[in-house]
């Protein structure tokens, strides 16, 4: 029995896409998915060390020589931290520390009327990454490379560097009971 030659090519044809299209969906198979890794959705970097979170720390400067750290620091731990932010300038290594209260929510500069952590003395350039040092108690810090940008944008425009003396800044609980007692038991996710 004779095969004809239009069937042979019609089979070899299906066979072919066949194949393609199995190789095709292979790659799913074997490439990692990166639905699955959840980058940071903020233009600041996010950060944990111990208890204390730290959420989008940004450095909003117009001059490079002065810049306004701006953050939200969260400690879901049960004791008190002493954050301390280290960074080089132009007369060396200078260090700011931030107190956040256990459960609290402290915030730096994320609002006109907010007290601020403003460094000086700086060589920085808007679009660059500034190496912040960040530690607490016991816990191994990390030096985390910050976004430096400029108040072009009106979102940042409130930001730059203009200390407000505000006293001192009240922390916020993260959680809070029914009975509207503070909750530190919850994680900060």
């Amino acid at each position: 029995m004779k095969i004809a030659p239009v069937t042979l090519r019609t089979a070899a044809a299906t066979v072919l896409a066949g194949s393609v299209a199995v190789l095709a969906a292979g790659c799913n198979f074997i490439a990692p998915q990166h639905t699955f890794d959840i980058d940071h959705v903020v233009d600041g970097r996010n950060v944990t060390i111990g208890d204390v979170a730290l959420r989008n720390v940004l450095a909003i400067t117009d001059d490079g020589a002065e810049a306004s750290l701006v953050m939200v620091l969260l400690n879901s731990g049960e004791e008190d931290a002493q954050v301390r932010f280290e960074y080089d300038t132009e007369a060396g290594t200078e260090s700011q520390v931030v107190d956040v209260p256990a459960g609290t929510e402290v915030r730096r500069g994320t609002a006109p009327d907010e007290e601020q952590l403003v460094i000086e003395d700086l060589d920085v350039t808007p679009g660059a990454l500034l190496p912040v040092f960040v530690q607490y108690g016991a816990e191994t810090g990390e030096v985390v490379d910050v976004p430096v940008l400029t108040g072009g944008l009106p979102e940042y425009s409130t930001l730059l560097p203009t200390p407000v003396d505000t006293g001192s800044a009240t922390p916020t609980p993260l959680f809070e009971n029914e009975d509207g007692t503070p909750s530190p038991e919850a994680e900060v996710g």
